[in-house]
């Protein structure tokens, strides 16, 4: 499958849950997913072989009726993964961990919706600090307490034979 670069007519929101909580909304039009689908289609169809037709001569029908499932799996896969790359991007988001995708395509005519919610990184503010007093306990050097740990940490790694 050829890989462009997203056209600029995929839409992208951002909404805000609550102080790490984020959904990302994004809208694929119609007419994109379905040229990447007829392209995937056309390159299965020119490099797969069906039983009965000469290598790259199966109609596209055919091919659709036998992978169309799993190449609609991998356009749909393909185009949610670089709209949410770029959305990430874009508004400049620092994610933590993986996104919970949920995707929209029940109606076969509109446009792919698709729902990203993820967590990212807290905001920490730094609060007014001058003022603030603090006392630090040094605890004194003694050489019996280093030893008696020092010979702790020898008796848990030593080996019996």
């Amino acid at each position: 499958m050829v890989m462009r670069a997203l056209r600029m007519d995929v839409r992208v929101s951002v909404e805000t849950l609550g102080e790490i909580d984020r959904n990302i909304n994004i809208e694929i039009p119609r007419a994109l997913y379905d040229s990447r689908f007829n392209e995937a289609l056309s390159t299965t169809a020119r490099k797969g072989s069906l039983k009965g037709f000469r290598p790259g001569k199966a109609p596209k029908t055919m091919v659709a009726k036998l992978y169309g499932e799993r190449i609609h799996a991998e356009v749909v896969e393909g185009l949610v993964s670089r709209a949410y790359d770029n959305a990430v991007k874009e508004h400049s988001l620092r994610v933590v961990g993986q996104p919970d995708v949920t995707i929209d395509n029940e109606n076969k005519e509109s446009d792919l919706k698709v729902t990203a919610k993820v967590s990212v990184f807290p905001q920490p503010e730094i609060k007014d600090f001058r003022g603030v007093s603090f006392e630090v306990e040094v605890e004194p050097y003694n050489a019996a307490s280093v030893d008696a740990r020092l010979e702790e940490i020898r008796g848990s790694l030593a080996s019996f034979e």
